[in-house]
């Protein structure tokens, strides 16, 4: 619990916890660097417990630490091809939180900034989830954003309680933390 201590004695839960409600409200506003942010925040090596895109793993090395509207997100660049697997087991580290906490313990998952309806979803904790993605290719035949990178669209997602047996099945390195981890494909 030495991050909640740390957010306390930073006045940055009362900073947050009195704006959180306005619509206009962003990280951005509050005068903390990204080394402070990242101080409070959750930490890619604790949270990602696999990663395997393709045949390939992946590990915390491979994400990218990037600050945005939302505080400091980790993004992973995805080859873009017809068809991408990519599976993730992540615990959500729910004994960090602060209450109240308006129940949003999860992770939302932002696609490469999209502006596209439908580009960004939140995953709650205890459910298996399948979500579906897509290469977008606009009418005018050109497939990427102001970046140069190709955009992805949500085409479904679904999810379904995770059951005991399913739990039971995981790794073994990963039974401490079978009860808060979420599982995502992506094809």
């Amino acid at each position: 619990m030495a991050r909640a201590t740390a957010l306390y004695a930073a006045g940055f839960y009362d900073k947050v916890s009195q704006n959180a409600n306005d619509p206009r409200f962003s990280l951005d506003d509050f005068d903390f660097s990204t080394d402070q942010l990242q101080q409070y925040s959750h930490s890619i090596t604790n949270m990602l417990k696999k990663c395997k895109l393709d045949n390939g793993v992946c590990g915390p090395q491979h994400f990218e630490v990037v600050r945005t509207k939302y505080g400091i997100c980790y993004q992973l660049q995805i080859p873009m091809k017809p068809l991408v697997q990519l599976e993730l087991i992540l615990d959500p580290e729910e004994n960090e939180y602060i209450l109240p906490n308006d129940g949003f313990i999860g992770f939302f998952i932002l696609l490469n900034y999209s502006s596209i309806d439908r580009g960004d979803f939140f995953i709650g904790t205890g459910f298996h989830n399948i979500v579906r993605l897509s290469v977008v290719v606009p009418s005018n035949g050109i497939s990427c954003d102001h970046t140069g990178r190709s955009q992805l669209r949500v085409d479904s997602i679904t999810q379904t309680v995770k059951s005991a047996l399913y739990q039971s099945l995981l790794p073994r390195g990963l039974t401490n933390t079978v009860v808060d981890s979420d599982r995502i494909y992506i094809s």
